[in-house]
């Protein structure tokens, strides 16, 4: 996702409540959550795109947690597919990761940005808890990622 909350291994969010929820709903019986971003932050509005600088022992997590899990679930909204692109720009074996996962990854939806700034990318997936949407993701089904959806998003 784009960037941890203030869930913890021992107290959740409602965002990772409804991860697990889906997580057992398709039998699994563990769930890792990666952020693209390591800070802390309860509201993405307080991020700002110095915070999305590469980070080597964030992407150390997310690409051995790729590595070992079955599904990614992948899902950071406009905020953090604008800070991925930031990331990309400076390290671009960032899209190898996920080019080596490809078969793993699913996300609920991939949306169009109305957004003219030529900085903010033009796709994205939205975060499964969108803020003027909350519960609008949780009886969807996952959609399988693709090649050309992959071109969409790793874009730099």
């Amino acid at each position: 996702m784009m960037n941890p909350s203030k869930a913890t291994h021992d107290d959740s969010d409602k965002t990772v409540d409804q991860l697990i929820n889906k997580a057992k709903e398709l039998n699994y019986d563990a769930l890792y959550v990666v952020n693209v971003l390591p800070k802390i932050c309860r509201r993405s509005k307080d991020l700002r795109m110095g915070d999305f600088n590469y980070d080597e022992i964030n992407w150390f997590f997310i690409s051995n947690s790729m590595l070992y899990s079955q599904l990614i679930f992948i899902g950071w909204g406009i905020i953090g597919q604008t800070g991925l692109k930031r990331q990309l720009k400076t390290n671009s074996s960032i899209a190898n990761y996920f080019r080596l996962s490809i078969n793993k990854i699913c996300y609920y939806e991939l949306l169009v940005s109305k957004n003219k700034n030529k900085y903010v990318p033009k796709y994205y997936v939205p975060h499964p808890r969108p803020i003027f949407g909350i519960t609008k993701y949780e009886k969807s089904k996952f959609i399988s990622f693709n090649s050309e959806d992959f071109s969409k998003l790793f874009v730099y």
